[in-house]
């Protein structure tokens, strides 16, 4: 046993430090595929909050104009103000990257410009069917299209991270196993003693 350990510690000096780069290597990989599926979640659920949060601005609009009942509007302003925190919140964290935070951007910039343009002016004229107009419809479009090319945009992204990060990861592992294996085959041959030729020497007649 001590003759053992004696060989451990006599080459572990050698493979400590491609181990421990590794290792290190191995873990940074996984954060990036860890962020990349959050990168995923991240998507989804802004994207779905911006449509209903717009659905849910033409039903108050609607709801408004249609009985002039003041709590409708007072939940359309608070919804805004509600909205705007969660992706002051959201886009804090820096998950995602500066294009990707363009391309949202314009999306809720269709959205805000369709609640300014459209909806307060209907709140207005008490006219509820402004929210039926082709004009009404072309910014829904758009802030569909939007959130779509966005989604599409943080996908394709973070999969070719994951894909990435998982050969690399992969290359980190099979290095690992390499060294450990090597280790073994030093310590298991080390004891044995080395074969000896005999020169035969020839005789004379």
């Amino acid at each position: 046993m001590e003759k053992f350990l004696f060989l451990v510690k006599k080459y572990l000096w050698i493979v400590a430090a491609p181990v421990a780069i590794i290792t290190l290597l191995s873990i940074s990989s996984l954060k990036d595929i860890e962020q990349a599926y959050a990168r995923f979640k991240l998507g989804r659920d802004i994207t779905l909050y911006l449509r209903k949060s717009t659905d849910m601005l033409t039903y108050l609009s609607i709801a408004y104009t249609s009985t002039s009942e003041k709590k409708f509007i007072d939940q359309f302003n608070n919804h805004l103000e509600e909205r705007k925190k969660y992706f002051d919140e959201i886009f804090s964290n820096k998950i995602i990257t500066v294009e990707e935070f363009r391309m949202f951007e314009r999306g809720l910039q269709i959205s805000d410009e369709l609640a300014t343009k459209i909806e307060k002016i209907a709140f207005d004229k008490m006219d509820s069917k402004a929210f039926f107009t082709p004009e009404y419809l072309e910014y829904k479009r758009r802030i569909y299209e939007n959130d779509q090319n966005f989604r599409t945009l943080i996908n394709d992204s973070s999969e070719k991270l994951i894909k990435e990060e998982t050969k690399l990861l992969n290359i980190y592992l099979y290095s690992l196993c390499f060294i450990i294996l090597s280790l073994v085959y030093l310590i298991k041959h080390e004891d044995k003693p080395v074969a000896k030729i005999k020169n035969k020497t020839k005789k004379r007649k």
